[in-house]
């Protein structure tokens, strides 16, 4: 027992500062790493906000993408802020403001208008950097105006129905009556004494078109799919196409 602890004090004694040695090399190790360390942590936090930076602008230029494709989906309506010709190319009047980026917008007709081809290039601007999208696409305008089904009677409306109006059922006349579009009927059109109707588009309508007397028709055209009854001093501006039999009241007067 007393050889073994003589063993263990010699070991101890015989130690030199060997630890020391080992904590002075990796303090040096350490030194050494630190400085590329910190600027790889750096650099990685240089490259994520850029990265993050380069997302914000491409949500935002896809965001231009869709507001122009809105725009198109309702008709290219003149109160939005897009100037250009009549034929394209448009150009929105203010930056589109998304995400602290300004989107710009321009639209260009593709190949022929009927086709509603659209080719879009939004581009996000974020002090020097920019992102910009590029897409084609097909936009043909919504339905803008009502739907209505069952009998109606339209007795001088004021504001008029916006936009074309499609009915099924009977139309009724009352009055004066104005539409700010086309006009469809799935039935009969009936004007009663002294009604008017102006249509700034055409009128489509599927049954008998009845004009009292006194009556009148103003639209691009008429399209009736039976009979087209006339009375007296009755007036139809614009062109006639009937499917069916014309026929005047007794002593009829009237133009078309």
């Amino acid at each position: 027992m007393k050889m073994m602890k003589n063993s263990l004090k010699t070991l101890v004694r015989q130690e030199h500062g060997k630890v020391l040695i080992l904590a002075l090399i990796l303090f040096a190790l350490g030194a050494l790493l630190l400085t590329p360390l910190l600027g790889l942590m750096s650099t990685g936090l240089t490259a994520g906000r850029i990265y993050e930076d380069n997302t914000w602008s491409l949500y935002a230029a896809d965001a231009g993408v869709e507001d122009a494709v809105n725009w198109l989906l309702q008709g290219k309506p003149g109160d939005w802020p897009w100037t250009g010709d009549v034929e394209g190319p448009w150009q929105r009047d203010q930056p589109l403001e998304v995400n602290h980026n300004d989107v710009n917008i321009t639209v260009a007709v593709q190949g022929s208008p009927d086709d509603h081809l659209y080719r879009i290039d939004s581009t996000a601007t974020n002090g020097d950097a920019g992102t910009t999208v590029t897409a084609i696409v097909m936009a043909q305008p919504r339905f803008r105006g009502c739907f209505l089904t069952g009998d109606q009677t339209f007795s001088n409306q004021s504001p008029p129905p916006e936009g074309s109006v499609i009915v099924v059922g009977t139309v009724d006349i009352e009055h004066n009556q104005t539409v700010e579009g086309d006009m469809s009927i799935d039935g009969d059109l009936n004007l009663t004494n002294k009604a008017e109707i102006n249509v700034e588009g055409g009128i489509c309508v599927t049954g008998t078109v009845r004009m009292a007397n006194n009556t009148e028709i103003k639209a691009d055209g008429l399209l009736v799919g039976e009979d087209l009854e006339i009375g007296n001093n009755c007036d139809i501006y614009g062109y006639v196409l009937i499917f069916g039999d014309i026929t005047f009241s007794q002593n009829a007067n009237s133009r078309i």
